[in-house]
């Protein structure tokens, strides 16, 4: 397995554990096939673009396709799509390509996440004859993903007609943004988003109307130490924070999204 050439910021297997992506400090993002039935990693190639460090890689859910999601200390966010070709020898090829880059952040970007599938059905009314990966409702599937950075801001984008745009910005940070998380969901209503900041604060953002652009700020409390990652349970209602104070706390969130206690490890 080739390994970058200085330091690795981030590692992020595929939905599957079929691949694997790795970004580092020469600016450079590779991705590697995995065989789960032994572990062994195969090159497969190295994703050129950013102009600096890439802290942070997201698989796309793979019922939007193959894509990669990348940012950096340029201020970017790239959309990687992936194509793979069969020749009529066997011969397998596969091809990256960039789908969208944004240098809209006005500093370094962080963090970057998609949605999960079930966010994709917000409000987007669909032809009947249009593809639609969930089969029981009339909704058009359509992809978004956040993004976070040394701007403070959380962005929310939204995929349309090829073209990706910034659906709504969350404000309410007063610190670099380090980390955000999409919640899965599963089986609750509110539909809600992490991020973490320097600011030693996580806030929860809910979006109440489903609409996928109204978002409610919850905070929890202030952290002894700045926040460096966030990530949900499956069903949404544990979230677990890392910071600089080197604890890992579990947050219980109810409905009402009250806190209990945070209990650390």
């Amino acid at each position: 397995m080739a390994s970058p050439s200085v330091y690795g910021h981030d590692a992020q297997v595929n939905f599957t554990g079929t691949q694997l992506a790795t970004s580092s400090c020469d600016k450079t993002i590779r991705v590697f096939d995995v065989n789960v039935k032994d572990g062994s990693q195969f090159f497969v190639e190295e994703l050129k673009g950013h102009q600096g460090p890439v802290w942070q890689v997201a698989w796309g859910h793979p019922s939007f396709g193959t894509y990669l999601a990348s940012c950096s200390y340029d201020r970017k966010v790239i959309i990687w799509k992936e194509t793979r070709e069969t020749k009529p020898d066997g011969k397998l090829i596969v091809k990256w390509d960039t789908s969208f880059v944004y240098e809209g952040h006005d500093s370094s970007v962080n963090s970057v996440c998609w949605a999960p599938p079930s966010w994709s059905q917000c409000r987007v009314l669909a032809p009947a004859d249009a593809p639609n990966f969930d089969k029981t409702d009339g909704t058009k599937q359509i992809k978004r993903f956040a993004s976070g950075g040394c701007d403070n801001l959380v962005k929310i984008w939204r995929e349309e007609n090829d073209q990706w745009v910034e659906e709504t910005k969350l404000v309410g940070h007063t610190d670099w943004v380090r980390d955000v998380a999409w919640s899965p969901g599963a089986g609750l209503s509110k539909r809600k988003i992490a991020s973490c900041s320097q600011d030693r604060k996580v806030i929860i953002w809910v979006n109440k109307q489903g609409d996928g652009m109204s978002y409610t700020p919850e905070p929890l409390h202030v952290f002894p130490d700045v926040i460096w990652h966030i990530s949900w349970n499956l069903v949404g209602d544990v979230l677990a924070v890392s910071g600089g104070d080197n604890q890992v706390s579990f947050v219980k969130l109810f409905s009402t999204l009250s806190v209990s206690n945070c209990d650390e490890c």
